[in-house]
């Protein structure tokens, strides 16, 4: 009986001894890193874990409530990526994660960040409000603040006398207008929501500019003679016509 014992602590013991222990895998990294405040817009998360990942299940959740769920989730040797082209919005996020390695190991955790972006705006660089310019062609364009123009589902729409414009590609040219006054409105759009904060309207006056008129030709004023020069003038044509009298005199005596 003893000696069956044995055998069984002994078989066991060789069981045990052959299976080798598994650590579980861990979060080596993140972007953005673990209990980050960041202040840029971010269009994705990253993680990067102890092995490469096979296989796990993702959970964003916003702190003001919901989960955030990522349009595309890529998992590959670097680790893993949650895609958001639209960008995540202001305020504090926790993310929950659950992993199977190639190895079989599993590991889980949870880490949170905190987004706390610049408020985003939209003004014009032209045209400016008030101004005139010619009618015919007019050039929009916008400086934007803490919105990237080059995200996907980020585009700039334009109010143009009824006429809606929405574009990324800026400047941008809106042709064949009439002379007349126009309230123009630019507001950015997120996957065609609009951002209320970047709303601004300016007005234009489109002219034609008025005609050029040839400059008229400088007045020289003379000034009066004073008493002096005129008594000279008098004096210069009396002699004038006496030298003339006597000239003519003696060319009429006989020689």
């Amino acid at each position: 009986m003893i000696v069956k014992q044995m055998s069984l602590i002994l078989i066991t013991s060789m069981v045990f001894w052959s299976v080798p222990s598994q650590e579980a895998v861990t979060l080596v990294s993140s972007d953005p890193p673990a209990q980050s405040t960041i202040r840029e817009p971010t269009q994705r998360i990253t993680m990067e874990f102890s092995e490469p990942i096979e296989d796990g299940s993702f959970v964003v959740t916003a702190a003001s409530g919901g989960v955030v769920a990522p349009e595309e989730v890529v998992i590959d040797e670097s680790g893993v990526t949650l895609g958001y082209p639209a960008g995540l919005p202001d305020g504090g996020y926790e993310v929950a994660w659950q992993v199977t390695g190639l190895s079989g190991a599993t590991g889980e955790g949870v880490f949170s960040f905190t987004l706390r972006l610049p408020p985003a705006n939209l003004r014009f660089v032209t045209p400016r409000d008030g101004q005139t310019q010619s009618p015919g062609a007019l050039v929009l364009d916008v400086a934007l603040q803490g919105i990237d123009l080059e995200a996907d589902g980020t585009e700039v729409q334009f109010q143009v006398d009824g006429e809606t414009i929405t574009t990324s590609n800026l400047p941008t040219v809106v042709k064949g207008l009439e002379p007349g006054i126009y309230t123009i409105d630019g507001v950015v759009l997120q996957a065609g929501t609009p951002l209320e904060t970047t709303r601004e309207q300016v007005t234009v006056v489109l002219a034609e500019p008025p005609p050029l008129e040839e400059p008229l030709p400088e007045t020289v004023e003379v000034a009066p003679p004073t008493g002096a020069e005129a008594i000279a003038s008098v004096v210069g044509v009396i002699v004038l016509l006496v030298v003339g009298i006597v000239l003519e005199a003696r060319g009429r005596s006989p020689n």
